[in-house]
């Protein structure tokens, strides 16, 4: 049986997920919002379905680059990219920001985030809802 707090998840998930479907069927692309705020390399938080949706997203831009993905437990990697745990990124490779696709647990991964990197986060559904503005 679910619990209330899984079904909060899969909600947020849902609604972050229908909104990236509806920004790209109005033709927004996730590297042209990106690359407008000024960032030119993120990282990706997260490598559940909405993480691989978004580094599919971004994997063959040419305007912002995809460094890697981040993830603390077992990821479900569906392309050859790089990922580490927070704590084992290389000095040399900090991103401009960091995509958090966990939008129920953001609070809590972007202080990690921004403690360890030193660098700002956006969580997926942010980022979805202002890219279709």
């Amino acid at each position: 049986m679910v619990d209330e707090k899984q079904l909060h998840a899969y909600y947020e998930n849902y609604n972050a997920a229908l909104q990236f479907l509806v920004a790209k069927q109005n033709g927004r692309k996730m590297e042209d919002y990106l690359k407008a705020l000024g960032y030119n390399s993120v990282a990706v938080y997260g490598m559940n379905d909405l993480g691989n949706c978004v580094v599919r997203e971004l994997k063959d831009s040419k305007t912002v680059r995809l460094l890697y993905a981040l993830d603390q437990g077992s990821p479900k990697l569906y392309f050859d990219i790089d990922c580490y745990k927070l704590d084992e990124v290389p000095p040399n490779k900090k991103p401009d920001i960091v995509i958090v696709t966990l939008p129920y647990l953001y609070d809590e991964i972007h202080k990690d985030i921004e403690r360890t990197l030193g660098r700002p986060t956006i969580s997926i559904t942010q980022l979805v809802y202002d890219m279709d503005v």
